[in-house]
């Protein structure tokens, strides 16, 4: 179990935990709570790693739960229109974040007015990455 001894840690800054494969509920459990616990994270890479399949939910209460890193790279998990809205809505309470990859995620247009309302309060963000997913015309003109 790869995830365990992120338990014993509080102080670590950089997080990359990409293109993993969560083999038990167990392992989501410890990331989830290593990300609700640990206040130091600055950067957060949780890409490739299909979180809104099945058990892997980050949905809403994970999108809180990166409340406090400045950098999140959450592309290419495929959450769709469902997944995409509750977890730019869980981030919306991050006024610090800096940068933000949401590429890959299968967002469709439905999914495009949430980061618009859900971020703009984020004076602080300088980089926005919402590329490859199916926004269709209609999204593209609300982005604008």
């Amino acid at each position: 179990m790869l995830l365990k001894p992120l338990y014993k840690i509080t102080i670590l800054k950089n997080l990359w935990i990409s293109g993993y494969t969560f083999d038990t509920e167990r392992e989501w459990d410890i990331l989830e709570e290593f990300i609700r616990k640990n206040t130091a994270v600055i950067y957060l890479d949780l890409s490739r790693n299909s979180l809104f399949e099945s058990k892997n939910e980050l949905g809403l209460e994970g999108g809180k739960a990166l409340d406090d890193a400045l950098c999140n790279n959450i592309e290419n998990n495929e959450f769709g229109s469902e997944g995409g809205i509750a977890l730019v809505e869980g981030l919306s309470t991050n006024t610090n974040l800096t940068s933000l990859n949401l590429s890959e995620n299968n967002f469709g247009s439905e999914v495009v007015e949430v980061p618009a309302r859900a971020l703009c309060k984020n004076i602080a963000l300088t980089l926005l990455n919402l590329s490859y997913n199916r926004f269709g015309e209609e999204g593209e003109k609300a982005l604008v």
